[in-house]
């Protein structure tokens, strides 16, 4: 029940992120390692990682990995 829960709270919170990662995957979008995990860019969808540095993102939607920036 307790996963069920979290489930619908990630999909609700991440709405937004979840729509934009489907269009993408469904233009060839693939997902991609970056070379060093990055800080959040403002007004970009992402599913961070929270750090004692603050919020990071270290995966990234794209074509082909020469577009992992």
């Amino acid at each position: 029940m307790g996963l069920i829960i979290l489930a619908i709270l990630f999909s609700i919170g991440n709405s937004e992120f979840l729509q934009t990662a489907e269009a993408q995957k469904k233009a060839g979008f693939k997902w991609y390692a970056l070379p060093e995990c990055r800080q959040v860019v403002e007004g970009l969808p992402a599913i961070t990682i929270d750090t004692v540095q603050g919020k990071k993102v270290c995966y990234k939607l794209a074509l082909t990995v020469g577009e992992v920036k």
